[in-house]
């Protein structure tokens, strides 16, 4: 294959690699008490992010995170790709990694990055923040959310 068809066909993965998942079900008893109360039914149905956390495995995280290193490094000192490095991304705010661009209303959204805000960002960035640049449709299943999360947090930690 030639560099030029590589650099066509790179993205075009990248992109297919972050396709949504197909939506969860929901049982028709929680379905319609969720929608009422304004609820996303499948948030409503994943048990809470420290249990979630608590029973999540960094293993399967990394091998998660395969999709999203098209994107993004999250190692110390790390060049930006398309999207930011992660490294030392929790507790922080969002859209102030030094050197990257970041669309405005991520800049401005407020969000401080902990396991609950990664969370809703890796269910649905646009949904989160609508108007983000960021392409990518999101993780329906939240025990892959949780993996994931966990293996951010301890390879984008500042003792890594």
């Amino acid at each position: 294959m030639n560099i030029r068809a590589l650099l066509l066909t790179a993205p075009l993965l990248a992109l297919t690699a972050c396709a949504p998942e197909p939506a969860a079900t929901t049982s028709p008893a929680t379905a319609p008490a969720a929608t009422a109360a304004g609820v996303d039914p499948a948030a409503a149905a994943a048990p809470d992010i420290d249990a979630r956390l608590a029973s999540a495995d960094a293993a399967m995280g990394q091998r998660q995170f395969i999709f999203c290193q098209a994107c993004h490094s999250v190692d110390a000192g790390g060049a930006h790709k398309v999207g930011p490095n992660l490294h030392g991304i929790f507790g922080k705010p969002a859209g102030q990694a030094e050197g990257y661009v970041y669309s405005t209303v991520l800049r401005e959204s407020g969000i401080t990055w902990d396991a609950a805000a990664m969370d809703k960002w890796l269910a649905g960035p646009a949904a989160m923040v609508p108007g983000t640049t960021m392409v990518f449709a999101g993780i329906n299943d939240p025990a892959q959310r949780a993996n994931l999360i966990v293996y951010l947090q301890q390879v984008t930690s500042a003792s890594n």
